[in-house]
């Protein structure tokens, strides 16, 4: 018996304890369980245009239709920004679930009228159903959750999850065994030079998680990433990374002075309230200087909250690291937002600059971004570099740091701690 009221809307905390009570319970009485994720499709351009009161306001809306159509027994949750949960207990089959699934389309349709303006509320659904296509509450949630891209991919409304559909690999209980990877410590991290294009000397190395999996070898990593953020173990991970990567660099060789560690967040566990507080203790754990780590995040990521994430990243750079915006230009923002971010550089996205050399259109976006980002004092780092051609063109329209397969492959610690003692830059440039 759950022990929470299902006649209001729950976090995303409780939803979590009740699914995983929810599976149990019926892994006895061999119940079925659907899961329905409901995603507000454009949501964010709601904040943008009327205001985040005005977002707020529209959310608060969508809850109450969506606690109005459910079932008494059903769970009702509030899981993401714009992102509700649906958890109904006790049905009869995918048809059952459909049911909810069209009630919900239904309820939508009508105007929301916000300060008297009317808005229209676009809704993306995914749905799976256990235990017919789930083992367990994890690929339960996953199932949805892959559903749901696969809808909004197609631009239709909804979309249940079939073993049809899941994508190629998931033949195997990923979620199980990444806990007990990230348990037992199974990941390595590997790292990608980055080179001071005026300097033409390293600068430091963006640290990437990688898993090969003893029977089933390298794990694609936005497969267990995705995984790992469906399922709630982002953060454990993350915490894992953070760690590895400032003990790592710790013992970085100083030929060229000291590198900078460049890693990688998830816009999930920027809502993390601890976040700051595990990066701070490794920072003294490990005694590396505030000013070595770069946390990225990306532009996509910032705009899913941009109020919520920029007091998390303020309080990142008051720890003394560096804020870099990764994947810019794939994004909807504009440059100017980033007067009020706390924001250090920006990594133009490699789109950009793989057709560098014989693309006017990507030479003047990217010259464009250069010589904005200097207006608002953020040194610009151009990835997916491949050849000298491009590196060179990217010095003469004024580049600070340089990444690509040009400069090196993503390496081992080991072998980047050689690649720095034998770095030649005659090798580079010519």
């Amino acid at each position: 018996m759950l022990n929470y009221d299902t006649s209001r809307l729950l976090n995303r905390e409780e939803f979590f304890h009740c699914l995983n009570e929810c599976v149990a319970q019926h892994q006895m009485d061999k119940g079925q369980i659907a899961l329905v994720l409901i995603d507000i499709n454009r949501f964010n351009r709601i904040n943008t245009l009327f205001g985040f009161k005005m977002g707020d306001d529209l959310l608060f809306n969508v809850g109450q239709r969506l606690l109005s159509l459910k079932r008494n027994k059903d769970i009702l949750a509030q899981i993401g920004n714009d992102e509700f949960v649906l958890l109904m207990p006790g049905i009869q089959g995918e048809a059952h679930a459909l049911l909810a699934v069209n009630k919900i389309i239904n309820i939508m349709r009508s105007e929301v009228r916000l300060n008297e303006i009317p808005v229209a509320v676009d809704i993306v659904q995914g749905a799976s159903l256990y235990p017919a296509l789930a083992a367990n509450a994890e690929t339960l949630l996953q199932g949805a959750g892959i559903a749901l891209r696969e809808a909004k991919a197609d631009g239709v409304s909804h979309r249940f999850f079939s073993e049809k559909a899941s994508s190629p690999g998931l033949d195997w209980d990923v979620e199980s065994e990444l806990e007990y990877a990230i348990k037992n410590r199974n990941f390595e991290l590997y790292y990608q030079p980055q080179v001071d294009i005026k300097t033409r000397l390293p600068y430091g190395a963006e640290a990437l998680i990688r898993w090969k999996h003893l029977d089933h070898g390298a794990v694609p990593v936005d497969k267990f990433i995705t995984a790992a953020e469906v399922t709630g173990q982002i953060m454990p991970m993350t915490e894992w990374i953070i760690n590895a990567a400032m003990r790592q660099a710790s013992e970085w060789p100083t030929r060229f002075g000291e590198q900078t560690v460049s890693i990688n967040l998830s816009p999930r566990v920027l809502h993390e309230p601890d976040l700051a507080d595990y990066i701070e203790s490794a920072i003294n754990i490990w005694g590396i200087n505030a000013d070595r780590l770069v946390l990225e995040v990306t532009e996509s990521g910032i705009m899913e909250n941009p109020e919520r994430t920029s007091e998390m990243l303020h309080h990142l750079q008051s720890l003394g690291a560096s804020i870099s915006i990764d994947d810019f230009g794939t994004g909807y923002s504009s440059l100017a937002y980033f007067k009020t971010l706390p924001a250090n550089e920006l990594k133009i996205d490699r789109a950009f600059i793989t057709n560098l050399k014989t693309s006017a259109e990507d030479q003047n976006l990217v010259s464009a971004v250069i010589a904005l980002s200097k207006g608002f004092k953020l040194d610009v780092v151009a990835e997916g570099i491949e050849d000298m051609d491009t590196l060179l063109l990217l010095s003469e329209m004024g580049c600070d740091l340089a990444q690509g397969y040009y400069l090196s492959k993503p390496m081992t610690n080991a072998d980047y701690q050689q690649w720095l003692e034998d770095y030649d830059q005659d090798n580079y440039w010519k």
